[in-house]
């Protein structure tokens, strides 16, 4: 073999290579739930699908993971908030103050909400406790 086919055949080789890593960057932005594009879409719909409103500002560890298949969709949403930013939070989110209430242990709000955007199943349910607030909505 020439030493100018084994270039040839490194540089093709290189640009396979190159063109593997690009797709599997993109793919990876465009399919996985950790993406910041994906994160931001799920969060678009768990607060449209909950008539919700934007999670506060000092919230902490917040979380959006997606479920499902192409025909059924279901978010499950986590954040941390002091207590006084969550009754804010509570105050101003629409489908909090329609839903229906109620208190499943001590500590524990819960919260069944009719679900907007088309969805059929929003609810949050809030630890007083631990200041952590869980969320679920799904479409299918």
């Amino acid at each position: 073999m020439t030493s100018r086919t084994k270039w040839i055949l490194s540089v093709v080789g290189g640009l396979f290579l190159f063109g593997v890593c690009t797709v599997s960057v993109i793919a990876y932005s465009l399919l996985s739930h950790r993406s910041s594009h994906n994160q931001a879409s799920a969060m678009e719909c768990v607060l449209l699908w909950g008539q919700l409103a934007p999670f506060p500002k000092s919230a902490q560890e917040v979380m959006v993971t997606p479920s499902g298949s192409p025909l059924t969709r279901t978010f499950h949403a986590t954040f941390m908030a002091a207590p006084k930013d969550i009754e804010d939070w509570l105050t101003r989110s629409s489908g909090i103050r329609s839903a229906e209430r109620s208190t499943p242990a001590p500590g524990i709000r819960h919260f069944k909400i009719t679900p907007g955007g088309g969805a059929q199943h929003a609810e949050a349910t809030i630890d007083d406790n631990t200041h952590r607030i869980k969320i679920v909505v799904d479409w299918s």
